[in-house]
């Protein structure tokens, strides 16, 4: 096997996937398939991982921030489902494949690494003024997505040092042509 079939990255399910973000937000799935094809151009595997917000409450899910998925049942179905990929990543580190980075979503209360969207007024009743009053108060974090940082965590737990990029679908352009060249 020669290095170049040896390479891989792990990325975010909706930029394989832009179905399953919340209905009716998948605002550029031309500039994924772009990124999907520079990738598989140089020669990287990819593994897709889950989407968490599409497994726990389905496609017809309204959007959330990370406080609403900062609890112990969504970080605990996170782990769950992150646990056989440990394994898969592993099995092909100790093989000898070199597994880059994980490619995650700028902004995402799940799978943002560098920021995302937060809003400590979510919850309570669906009515026109509290909806209007929690958008107008959302806000990016410096913080990882729940997901990102359960992944981050069992890295961390099973030894594993794989670096994260975040994809920005606000300038697709521009963070295609940062991952490429983190990626080398």
């Amino acid at each position: 096997m020669d290095n170049r079939s040896k390479k891989m990255v792990l990325i975010s399910h909706c930029l394989c996937n832009t179905n399953s973000k919340v209905c009716g937000f998948s605002p550029q799935s031309c500039s994924e398939q772009s990124l999907l094809a520079q990738l598989f151009s140089k020669g990287y595997g990819i593994i897709q991982l889950p989407c968490p917000e599409n497994r726990v409450y389905g496609s017809r899910r309204w959007g959330q921030s990370r406080e609403q998925f900062n609890n112990p049942h969504f970080k605990r179905e996170c782990t769950n489902m992150l646990l056989p990929f440990i394994d898969e990543i592993k099995d092909y580190l100790e093989n000898g494949y070199d597994v880059a980075a994980v490619i995650s979503v700028l902004g995402s209360p799940s799978c943002g690494y560098k920021a995302s969207y937060s809003n400590d007024s979510y919850g309570g009743e669906l009515d026109f003024e509290t909806v209007e009053s929690q958008i107008s108060s959302g806000k990016a974090s410096e913080l990882s997505g729940i997901f990102m940082t359960e992944l981050d965590n069992l890295f961390e737990e099973h030894r594993i040092k794989i670096p994260f990029l975040d994809f920005n679908e606000e300038n697709p352009e521009e963070s295609l042509q940062s991952i490429l060249s983190m990626l080398g």
